[in-house]
């Protein structure tokens, strides 16, 4: 149970360190399909090379790095069909307007910047003696659903997703200040029965004083540390969209990145020379939480209800028969 446990934690990591899939400057659902099952150029951050891999490949890899394994088959479904729409559209958006950094690749394999993938070395390693039977699942799966994209508008969606939402997730401008017709606030019930649904963070109120100095030298702060941080506002959701410190004012994904939280959905209080920092769910919140698809597959539903429910008005098609 204890590993279990760990493997969870290194997934819901690696959600929270991905970064939004790119929207701004590419207007979303701008890219027909024009491919089929080709392979994928990927930029490999640490030599700086461009390598190419098989689709199946890549979305086996995917899968295995960014869901726990021991999911729901349909869950894990959901979450290979998302790896792979997400994959197609960057890939047709870089045959529209290339980035230069890629050096002619569709994305690279930084975690950082991109969608998680584990060549089979690293899966190996990730899994240890429980690699051969994870690898197996996750060929099983991805080859079920293999060709199976997400569109809108004739176009592959930006397939975000997260570990945990708040109960409800949250809209895409919240958090990315672009309004995506399919990333809207959809009720996510399974979410609350999440071990990590809640989680709490202390603060000690001179380490809070530094972080914020750190961040604005000039910034001037109340006298009562009690008064130091105010919720402005927040969203449909509970995103906290606006906090103030001191004179300084901050968004709630930049102060969550300020003290590294595990959402911007949170609360604060403050006692004994201590601020409280309370936080629901596990990532940006937008688009599929992967605990609430797993829920909701144990409940019965298939993948494409699934994706259906947490990417409003999109339709599934299979480009492998195109």
């Amino acid at each position: 149970m204890k590993k279990y446990l760990f493997i969870v934690a290194i997934f819901a990591l690696l959600l929270v360190t991905l970064p939004a899939i790119p929207l701004i400057g590419k207007k979303p659902n701008q890219a027909p399909i024009t491919s089929k099952l080709e392979p994928f150029k990927v930029l490999d951050a640490d030599t700086d090379e461009v390598f190419e891999i098989e689709a199946r490949d890549y979305v086996i890899g995917a899968l295995l790095a960014e869901m726990p394994i021991s999911f729901h088959e349909e869950a894990l479904k959901a979450q290979a069909v998302a790896a792979f729409t997400y994959a197609l559209r960057l890939k047709e958006n870089e045959s529209i307007m290339q980035t230069e950094e890629l050096s002619g690749a569709h994305f690279s394999n930084d975690p950082k910047k991109y969608q998680a993938f584990f060549t089979q070395e690293e899966a190996k390693e990730f899994y240890g003696d429980e690699y051969e039977d994870s690898y197996k699942k996750a060929q099983n799966v991805v080859d079920s659903v293999l060709g199976k994209v997400i569109l809108y508008d004739n176009a592959p969606i930006s397939a975000a997703f997260h570990s945990i939402s708040s109960g409800i997730t949250e809209s895409a401008s919240v958090i990315w200040g672009s309004d995506i017709s399919y990333l809207k606030p959809t009720v996510s019930e399974g979410d609350l029965d999440s071990p990590d649904y809640i989680s709490t963070k202390v603060v000690a109120e001179s380490d809070l004083k530094e972080i914020l100095e750190l961040k604005n030298k000039d910034i001037k702060l109340p006298d009562k540390p009690s008064d130091w941080l105010k919720i402005v506002d927040t969203s449909y959701s509970g995103t906290v969209t606006k906090i103030k410190a001191g004179d300084d004012e901050f968004t709630g994904n930049e102060f969550r990145a300020l003290l590294g939280l595990r959402s911007a959905n949170f609360e604060v209080s403050y006692a004994d020379k201590d601020f409280t920092f309370t936080t629901k769910g596990y990532g940006h919140g937008v688009g599929m939480s992967q605990y609430g698809a797993n829920a909701m597959a144990e409940n019965g539903k298939t993948y494409e209800e699934i994706l259906k429910h947490y990417y409003s008005g999109v339709q599934i098609a299979d480009i492998s028969v195109k």
